[in-house]
């Protein structure tokens, strides 16, 4: 049960990082091999641009071909997308695409809002498609993708826009500039790539060529090319902006390096905070969870080691009371004496039920804390109770037992730092705080800097969690008398493994809750029935002719009924029964008692609720301006 709890809380952390995380199409099957642009700037202002996109195209949606592929064009800074072309290009030929309406072999262009549309119409499944796209773009003098300065002329584009859902293996983007200019007068930048990556050549006087592998779905290629006055004619009204573009540009790539050179610093931190948090749990585990290592006490125990309650050995063994430690205290309860149980039929259509009969005869004196809490959650004031009553009741009382039997370990000193549960809540509660730091960190601390912490105390709160469960130590002491049981439990297996039953059959019942602790409950019935063992005296099988077979209930109390249907008192809890009992074989039960114990667990535990010349390199992308933008899907 913990365990799942671990696991859901894992699965829940990792579903909230990726609301913010960019997973979409993470595993698209589809991918740009190579996208190419080639933008001539015309001297009247506007672009003509040219695109060869390479694409593969595996299946999708469970095998299906993909039928179109979408280019988005943002108007911003641009006047509009005019002379749209699509070709396929098909062994170097390239093969015209018609304006229609969505079959293969066709295209749609349309603006809609500040953005135009080119809609690609095809049929691609596992092969690779070659597209060009022509078009002009008017008006980039006129709105601002070209920008006149006192000094210089800004040419600066979108050319890779930052909107593609997919991986770009190679992309290459030529600039060429209307004549007129040397080399040496020529600046250019790439922007949107992180800084130091990506590649800048001013080949000549109007041309320029920007290169960059291994884009990452919503990078893209932005170009900055300052130019001489003159090259483009100015439009009428156009604002000229004051001083030289290159100051500015070179103002931006200096901000730029150094927001860069700060990100990094705090990309460090945030590295060397999760490995920081990851020793310290380390540290902290081999200094107060490492188990102290003891020295196997036997190879096998025939008896018992020590009178430990059952429900202490399993919550000894694994770190804390779980739903098998109450049903074999329920069960070495009516070994002793203080419980027996009654199999009954629970009317029509009801299947099969259990009473459960509580001897008020014995003394709860020498009971434990959490053996008197057991019997007061189910019997309350009453002597009887139906196992079918305790369904959406009990369960609110488990949390309170376990607590009472992990209080058993450090009461006989076998944990170091308070019960198992008490550890494991500390630190699941520590991650849960450093995950919800870290949440409202990536949500709201961008606006004081420190978003850099989020993904570290993110998944160092997982970290933090994953240690839980190792941090309960066991005292040297309990390690002593763990190792004494787990002699006991391979005992008890091996009577199971070679078939040995038979010499321990007089002791089924009394070994029943250790086999339930162990996990072998199932087996151990089956086994000990072939061996005709004697059935425990504290269970009634259905049908078994005694005085008492069915239950009747008067507000809330019970007594039982004859077979020859008379009233009668409750059963003797004395001799009477067990006396009758005696000689009773367990094959005849073990179907019976089987289904007590699986019910008793399912029962008890529900709850109603139950993504050739250098012009330097990219620069980072702050202060881009210019027109194009937009993306790219396919489907």
């Amino acid at each position: 049960m913990k365990n799942r709890k671990i696991f859901a809380l894992i699965i829940i952390a990792i579903l909230m990082i990726s609301l913010f995380v960019p997973f979409k199409n993470a595993f698209a099957s589809y991918r740009y091999n190579e996208w190419d642009v080639n933008i001539d700037v015309l001297q009247n202002g506007n672009l003509n641009v040219r695109e060869d996109v390479i694409l593969y195209f595996g299946s999708h949606d469970g095998g299906k071909a993909y039928h179109w592929y979408k280019r988005k064009i943002d108007l911003n800074k641009i006047g509009s997308i005019e002379n749209i072309k699509v070709f396929e290009d098909k062994n170097g030929k390239e093969i015209p695409y018609r304006l229609g309406s969505g079959t293969p072999g066709t295209f749609r262009a349309y603006e809609e809002g500040n953005s135009a549309y080119i809609q690609i119409n095809f049929e691609a499944k596992d092969t690779v498609k070659h597209f060009v796209i022509t078009y002009t773009v008017t008006g980039a003098a006129k709105y601002g993708t070209i920008a006149f300065y006192e000094k210089d002329t800004l040419f600066q584009y979108y050319a890779i826009p930052p909107g593609n859902e997919v991986m770009i293996d190679k992309a290459n983007v030529t600039v060429h500039l209307p004549e007129g200019a040397t080399k040496n007068e020529i600046k250019a930048w790439g922007f949107g790539l992180p800084v130091g990556t990506g590649k800048v050549t001013i080949v000549s006087g109007n041309k320029i060529t920007f290169q960059a592998q291994d884009i990452a779905p919503g990078q893209f290629i932005g170009v900055s090319v300052v130019m001489p006055k003159g090259l483009v004619m100015m439009p009428e009204g156009v604002k000229v902006h004051p001083g030289s573009a290159v100051d500015i540009l070179k103002k931006q790539a200096e901000e730029n390096a150094r927001k860069a050179k700060i990100a990094g610093l705090k990309t460090l931190i945030s590295l060397l905070l999760f490995l920081f948090i990851v020793v310290f749990m380390f540290l902290q585990w081999y200094k107060k969870g490492r188990e102290y290592k003891v020295p196997e006490y036997a190879e096998y125990l025939r008896e018992p080691p020590s009178d430990l309650p059952p429900a202490v050995v399993g919550a000894l063994l694994k770190q804390g009371a779980t739903i098998k430690e109450v049903i074999a205290t329920i069960i070495d309860l009516a070994n002793r004496g203080y419980l027996k149980m009654e199999e009954i039929k629970g009317g029509f259509l009801r299947g099969t039920d259990y009473v459960y009969t509580l001897n008020r005869e014995k003394s709860m004196e020498d009971l434990k804390p959490f053996e008197k809490q057991l019997l007061e959650y189910m019997f309350g004031a009453l002597d009887y109770v139906r196992l079918s009553d305790l369904k959406y009741n009990f369960a609110n009382h488990l949390p309170k037992l376990y607590k009472l039997i992990n209080k058993e370990l450090v009461e006989n000193g076998f944990y170091e730092g308070g019960s198992p549960a008490k550890v494991k809540s500390k630190y699941f509660g520590i991650g849960f705080v450093m995950i919800f730091i870290g949440f409202f960190a990536l949500t709201f601390g961008a606006v004081m800097g420190l978003s850099f912490i989020a993904w570290p105390l993110i998944l160092g709160g997982i970290v933090v969690m994953l240690f839980a469960n190792a941090m309960p130590r066991k005292s040297l002491k309990g390690m002593q008398e763990r190792a004494k049981w787990l002699a006991f439990e391979r005992y008890l297996k091996g009577l199971l493994k070679y078939k040995k039953a038979e010499e321990a059959k007089d002791k089924f019942a009394k070994y029943l809750p250790f086999a339930i602790i162990f996990g072998i409950d199932n087996r151990w019935i089956k086994e000990f029935s072939r061996v005709k063992a004697p059935a425990p005296v504290w269970y009634v099988p259905y049908g078994y002719n005694m005085r008492y077979n069915n239950e009747i209930y008067d507000n809330g109390m019970a007594s039982t009924q004859s077979f020859g249907g008379e009233t009668g008192p409750a059963p003797d809890m004395g001799g009477g029964l067990s006396n009758s009992m005696q000689g009773f074989s367990l094959d005849a039960i073990s179907h019976g008692l089987n289904s007590l114990l699986n019910s008793s667990a399912s029962v008890l535990t529900s709850t109603k609720s139950s993504s050739s010349g250098s012009g330097g390199g990219f620069s980072g992308g702050g202060g881009f301006s210019g027109g194009g933008g937009g993306g790219s899907s396919a489907g």
